[in-house]
């Protein structure tokens, strides 16, 4: 198998009414380059294991998923590290289980950004939060988007200001 650019690592917990959307989301892009998508479902005991297994069987990607179904409930961070420790690509992009993806050119403008500019280690970009069915401004970063599209943030930036990046 040839090294991925990327791996998307992907964690779930209970996420049936969430997680088909997650993964054709990602299943989805439009890339120019390997990606992997690694999935660690830990111990879900509604039918997330079920929509994860039927994705992988009938999407043309579904091949791309490495999917661990924990036999016992790790929790959030165990499992993180778990599905973290196997991603084998140069980049990581994060997608929780509960989350998604709208452009299908996601991955392929971080990449293009990250490779035409090494001396950075990672980018992100604005994201809207779902709440009671209509899409809002995360506040949090969009209170820091003037100022990181004048000047790169660093990292004291974020420590000093708590951490303004979304996993998604």
């Amino acid at each position: 198998m040839i090294k991925p650019i990327v791996s998307v690592c992907v964690i779930t917990y209970n996420h049936e009414h969430y997680i088909e959307q997650a993964l054709i989301s990602i299943l989805n892009q439009k890339v120019n380059f390997d990606l992997e998508v690694i999935v660690s479902n830990d111990c879900s005991t509604d039918a997330t294991d079920t929509i994860i297994q039927s994705i992988i069987n009938t999407h043309a990607n579904g091949h791309l998923i490495s999917y661990f179904n924990q036999k016992t409930n790790l929790g959030m961070m165990p499992n993180f590290t778990f599905a973290l420790k196997r991603c084998q690509g140069k980049y990581i992009a994060l997608c929780e289980g509960d989350d998604y993806w709208t452009d299908p050119l996601k991955l392929q403008k971080q990449v293009d950004f990250l490779e035409l500019n090494p001396t950075f280690s990672i980018c992100f970009h604005r994201v809207k939060l779902l709440n009671g069915g209509r899409f809002v401004e995360d506040t949090l970063i969009e209170s820091r988007f003037d100022l990181i599209e004048t000047k790169p943030a660093t990292i004291t930036d974020l420590l000093e200001q708590g951490n303004f990046i979304q996993t998604s």
